[in-house]
Protein backbone atom coordinates (compact mmCIF):
# COMPACT_ATOMS: atom_id res chain seq x y z
CA UNK A 1 0.00 0.00 0.00
CA UNK A 2 1.43 3.52 -0.90
CA UNK A 3 0.40 5.22 2.31
CA UNK A 4 2.47 2.60 4.34
CA UNK A 5 5.24 3.25 2.32
CA UNK A 6 5.23 7.14 2.99
CA UNK A 7 4.42 6.32 6.51
CA UNK A 8 7.62 4.46 6.49
CA UNK A 9 9.79 6.83 4.44
CA UNK A 10 8.32 9.38 7.17
CA UNK A 11 9.97 7.43 10.16
CA UNK A 12 13.12 6.71 8.38
CA UNK A 13 13.65 10.02 7.87
CA UNK A 14 13.26 10.85 11.67
CA UNK A 15 15.64 8.32 12.79
CA UNK A 16 18.04 9.45 10.88
CA UNK A 17 17.33 13.23 12.19
CA UNK A 18 17.46 11.90 15.50
CA UNK A 19 20.65 9.73 14.83
CA UNK A 20 22.42 13.21 13.33
CA UNK A 21 21.71 15.24 16.72
CA UNK A 22 23.47 12.15 18.63
CA UNK A 23 20.47 9.85 19.84
CA UNK A 24 21.16 6.31 19.50
CA UNK A 25 19.60 3.40 20.10
CA UNK A 26 20.69 0.59 22.32
CA UNK A 27 19.81 -3.13 21.68
CA UNK A 28 22.12 -5.20 23.59
CA UNK A 29 22.36 -8.99 21.58
CA UNK A 30 21.10 -12.24 23.44
CA UNK A 31 24.07 -13.69 25.13
CA UNK A 32 25.89 -10.50 25.87
CA UNK A 33 26.37 -9.85 29.73
CA UNK A 34 23.90 -8.23 31.88
CA UNK A 35 25.29 -5.02 32.70
CA UNK A 36 23.31 -2.88 35.24
CA UNK A 37 24.61 0.61 34.39
CA UNK A 38 23.26 -0.12 30.35
CA UNK A 39 20.25 -2.74 31.06
CA UNK A 40 17.20 -2.56 33.46
CA UNK A 41 15.93 -6.36 34.23
CA UNK A 42 12.76 -7.06 33.70
CA UNK A 43 12.25 -10.55 34.60
CA UNK A 44 14.97 -13.75 34.37
CA UNK A 45 14.40 -17.17 32.42
CA UNK A 46 16.05 -20.54 33.23
CA UNK A 47 19.65 -21.17 31.49
CA UNK A 48 21.16 -24.50 30.07
CA UNK A 49 24.67 -23.32 31.32
CA UNK A 50 26.60 -21.06 33.74
CA UNK A 51 28.42 -19.57 30.60
CA UNK A 52 24.87 -18.00 30.42
CA UNK A 53 24.43 -16.63 33.69
CA UNK A 54 23.65 -13.16 34.12
CA UNK A 55 23.41 -12.90 30.12
CA UNK A 56 20.67 -11.18 28.47
CA UNK A 57 18.10 -13.46 26.88
CA UNK A 58 15.85 -11.65 25.27
CA UNK A 59 14.80 -7.77 24.84
CA UNK A 60 11.54 -6.18 25.72
CA UNK A 61 12.28 -2.68 25.37
CA UNK A 62 15.11 -0.93 23.52
CA UNK A 63 17.32 1.70 25.49
CA UNK A 64 18.11 5.17 24.45
CA UNK A 65 21.45 7.22 24.61
CA UNK A 66 22.21 10.87 23.56
CA UNK A 67 25.77 11.48 22.91
CA UNK A 68 27.15 9.56 26.10
CA UNK A 69 24.05 10.00 28.54
CA UNK A 70 21.89 7.49 29.46
CA UNK A 71 18.52 8.27 28.62
CA UNK A 72 16.91 5.28 28.68
CA UNK A 73 17.87 1.29 30.16
CA UNK A 74 17.36 -1.23 27.58
CA UNK A 75 14.29 -3.43 29.35
CA UNK A 76 15.72 -7.30 29.32
CA UNK A 77 15.24 -10.67 30.43
CA UNK A 78 18.32 -12.25 32.41
CA UNK A 79 19.37 -15.33 32.14
CA UNK A 80 19.46 -17.29 35.41
CA UNK A 81 21.45 -20.85 36.04
CA UNK A 82 20.40 -23.09 39.07
CA UNK A 83 22.39 -25.99 39.03
CA UNK A 84 20.01 -28.88 40.29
Amino acid sequence: LEWRQGIEHIHAQLLAVLERSGLKSENPEPGEKFDPMRHESAGESPVESAEQDHTVVSVVRRGYRLYDKLLQPARVIVGIYKQM
